[in-house]
């Protein structure tokens, strides 16, 4: 209180303002996905600047990948953005259903082709939660990374599906959305619209 006397704007993030547009239709059509199931996976990276292991992150993620692509149908794309200090040289030509990123889009743009995210400990699924779209969470490394990190809120409070394993997640994208995210939404995504920039 008081120690700013300018005016407050109360408005929606610009970046998100493309969930409020049909470019996503688009962006299928491209990567002939009309009659896919898009998934994104964007988690956060573990570690530390001076500590960052990323030659354990990456044996763990390969592992997860190789048995969640043999679980992945041929109606499934699975795109994954991996934090900037987590990429590894290969990417994923070896898979058949997982896919990196394609470059030629803006992350966002991507999301919002997307059916489902699934995420972790990143604060995209605040952004992503105004599509109404599924999110899921996975945190397969829960205890290791809130003792060495820790989150800002408690995911036991956040209402979307917390899983551990690969066998839970293909359970989870083959499920319908079956949460109600109402308050979330309504508490974290109140401004959000199309032309929240121009506002």
């Amino acid at each position: 209180e008081n120690l700013y006397k300018g005016t407050f704007l109360l408005e929606g993030y610009p970046r998100n303002s493309v969930f409020f547009t049909d470019s996503g239709e688009k962006i299928r059509a491209d990567l002939g996905a009309e009659d896919k199931q898009i998934i994104v996976y964007m988690p956060t990276w573990r570690g530390t600047l001076r500590n960052r292991e990323l030659e354990k992150q990456q044996q763990e993620l390969s592992m997860f990948f190789e048995k969640l692509d043999s679980m992945l149908t041929d109606k499934q794309l699975f795109y994954i953005k991996l934090h900037p200090l987590m990429r590894s040289e290969g990417g994923f030509t070896s898979y058949k259903h997982i896919k990196d990123f394609p470059t030629e889009y803006e992350c966002y743009d991507i999301l919002n082709a997307a059916n489902i995210l699934i995420t972790d400990y990143s604060s995209v699924f605040y952004d992503f939660a105004c599509t109404g779209k599924k999110i899921i969470l996975y945190t397969y490394d829960e205890k290791e990374y809130m003792s060495d990190r820790g989150m800002y809120t408690k995911l036991s409070d956040l209402p979307f599906p917390n899983i551990k394993t690969a066998d839970e997640l293909i359970e989870q994208i083959n499920s319908p959305k079956n949460y109600d995210d109402t308050e979330f939404v309504k508490t974290y995504c109140p401004y959000e619209c199309a032309d929240a920039a121009a506002r």
